[in-house]
């Protein structure tokens, strides 16, 4: 069952993502009965100007329905692939998500529900042309679950929960103030769940990403955690937490001078959009399962890595060669925006293209 899982896990929800400056946050009232479009991935190396996604609020204003559309520019037919000219490839859609969304735009709760997946069907698979155009098309989750596994699957859902903002440029996740004095907190949570002959299965990820921004502004960190469970006839966990530490060479305030003689607490207050310039200055990356133990902390070599093993899959990884890296954040003093994560962006764009 552990195949199905990782499917589904990879042809899961695309968040209502990361961040962005936008001086216009929306309300309730704002998106009553409105339509907003945004590019995906716009920040992201793979970005390629045609993916985006539409999200269609009703009269409250605090729910509605999305639609996800990702692009690539290959060959249209078996035809034009057999012709070997690129001058035949195009850009056409190869995969996307559809379902319902609520979302509470006080406390920026929102909870998204996939109800169809655009997948190559049976028939494409079945004579070897899943990779073209007419490969695809809107499924529900059971029937792309059963076309995998191939046996019947049933009772198919898949339900991701976060905390957001939706601007009239952005989709922000937030990241709150933590619990501990100068971190910042963004949390989240998916469940999937189906049923194969009589037997439910299950797999929930919870994810967490904090920033350390100390008073004096002199270091940065960011930590990512999850943990995946996966449950059925027997129960399953994986976990991976990944760290990067960071000297800060400089910070300032985006827009504006800063003030005279500034200390840090002047330049990172509430209000303020703030840039740091930073050396990268080690990375951890720690995956174990509940069947494989985390390895002990390895020895760094003359390279600056090193790295340790476990029984199967685990592995203790540690990179203390120097990075550098810059980092924009939004401080809006109970919560932070970050503006290196952005998956949705565009001012409430209209696609210039559409097919399928």
């Amino acid at each position: 069952m552990k195949h199905l899982i990782k499917l589904i896990a990879l042809a899961t929800i695309a968040v209502f993502a990361l961040a962005a400056c936008s001086a216009f946050v929306f309300t309730t009232s704002d998106l009553k009965s409105k339509t907003l479009t945004y590019y995906v991935n716009m920040m992201s190396q793979s970005a390629n100007g045609h993916d985006y996604s539409v999200l269609t609020f009703d009269s409250t204003g605090a729910a509605g329905t999305f639609t996800i559309y990702t692009y690539a520019w290959y060959y249209p037919t078996v035809s034009a692939y057999n012709t070997g000219d690129y001058t035949g490839k195009e850009w056409f859609q190869i995969s996307g998500a559809q379902g319902t969304f609520t979302y509470n735009a006080d406390s920026g709760a929102v909870s998204m529900s996939v109800t169809k997946e655009y997948y190559p069907t049976a028939a494409a698979n079945e004579i070897g042309t899943s990779g073209y155009y007419d490969a695809y098309d809107w499924q529900t989750l059971d029937a792309i679950a059963s076309l995998a596994l191939g046996t019947t699957v049933t009772g198919v859902t898949m339900k991701q929960d976060s905390v957001v903002k939706i601007t009239a440029d952005n989709v922000n996740y937030i990241y709150a103030a933590g619990t501990t004095v100068d971190t910042w907190v963004n949390t989240s949570s998916s469940v999937q769940t189906y049923v194969v002959a009589g037997t439910t299965y299950s797999m929930s990820i919870d994810g967490t990403a904090t920033f350390t921004i100390p008073s004096d502004g002199s270091t940065l960190t960011r930590a990512d955690t999850y943990e995946m469970t996966m449950s059925g006839s027997s129960t399953a966990s994986e976990n991976e937490d990944q760290t990067y530490n960071y000297v800060v060479n400089k910070s300032f305030i985006v827009g504006k001078d800063d003030p005279a003689n500034a200390t840090f607490s002047d330049v990172w207050k509430k209000g303020n959009t703030v840039t740091f310039m930073a050396d990268k200055t080690s990375y951890t990356d720690k995956y174990w399962t509940s069947t494989d133990p985390l390895p002990s902390a390895p020895t760094i070599g003359a390279d600056g890595t090193g790295e340790t093993f476990g029984d199967t899959d685990s592995y203790y990884y540690v990179n203390n060669n120097v990075g550098t890296a810059t980092f924009t954040f939004i401080n809006n003093g109970t919560y932070m925006l970050y503006a290196g994560d952005l998956d949705f962006a565009g001012r409430h764009v209209k696609p210039f293209f559409a097919k399928k």
